[in-house]
């Protein structure tokens, strides 16, 4: 990921001081990157230590950038699903600290998917999972303050990252 940054920051560098020199107005992929009226970057990661750990040395990549992630995604998630076995509770309340870091010292806004019996794959079943399809398939959306103890015992329709 780093050597990709260099390479685009290398490019970056390369247009603005060539467009710099002739006086010429240009955009550069990574301004539109960085720029939050065009580009909404999301983060998504699993409920565990690995993907939450490498999703926030991301997030810290992307700040040096000067990008800023719009939201996080924590996918796949069996506390969300509020499973019946003891194996996979047991597994549920591993995860809650994970989203709980998530809440309280990455995100500004979040969501959390539970785990799905089949992958959403193609726009029918991606758009089950926006606004209108929350209560069908997303377990529910969090609002900043939210607290993983805090999770409804149903799914919740207030719309995408409120």
């Amino acid at each position: 990921m780093l050597q990709f940054w260099g390479v685009w920051c290398g490019y970056h560098r390369e247009i603005a001081r060539q467009m710099d020199s002739a006086g010429l107005h240009y955009t550069t992929p990574l301004m539109d990157l960085q720029n939050p009226a065009k580009t909404k970057v999301i983060v998504v990661t699993l409920a565990e230590t690995t993907p939450v750990l490498e999703a926030a040395s991301l997030q810290s990549d992307l700040r040096r950038a000067g990008i800023t992630p719009w939201a996080w995604i924590v996918n796949n998630s069996v506390a969300a699903a509020r499973p019946g076995s003891a194996l996979l509770q047991q597994r549920a309340r591993n995860e809650l600290r994970e989203i709980d870091a998530v809440a309280h010292k990455h995100a500004d806004r979040y969501a959390v998917v539970r785990l799905l019996r089949e992958e959403p794959t193609g726009i029918e079943r991606l758009s089950e999972l926006s606004a209108d399809g929350l209560d069908q398939e997303a377990s529910l959306i969090t609002t900043p303050g939210m607290r993983p103890k805090d999770f409804p015992s149903t799914p919740t329709g207030q719309g995408a990252f409120s």
